[in-house]
């Protein structure tokens, strides 16, 4: 004998349910997942040349429309952090005066 339990709510499957790639594909008319995907992109090949890591940040926000039960706004916002190279270095002398010099001022010199 088996027992039938009534469908909850947690019983639904995932195809019951909005996937989050499908509504990332709708935000800005599917602007916002292209400009995503070369965000993406442009990390992972400064990552590649440089070695360091990367990220992309997606913020979603959601808030309620007024005046129009159970509908909200949705906006989002993206942000890259591509890694660079780090910047060579150039050395100089500091004067008295507050210049900068590229050969010691204290060295005299021998020719």
């Amino acid at each position: 004998m088996t027992d039938i339990k009534p469908e909850t709510d947690a019983d639904q499957t995932d195809a019951d349910q909005m996937d989050f790639a499908v509504t990332l594909a709708q935000l800005g008319k599917g602007k916002t997942n292209r400009r995503l995907s070369d965000e993406l992109r442009e990390v992972v090949a400064a990552v590649t040349k440089t070695g360091k890591p990367g990220k992309v940040t997606l913020t979603i926000n959601v808030k309620p429309q007024k005046n129009v039960p159970g509908a909200v706004i949705v906006t989002e916002a993206s942000k890259a952090a591509a890694p660079v190279f780090d910047q060579q270095g150039a050395i100089f002398y500091a004067t008295e005066d507050g210049d900068l010099v590229r050969d010691d001022p204290r060295q005299h010199a021998l020719y």
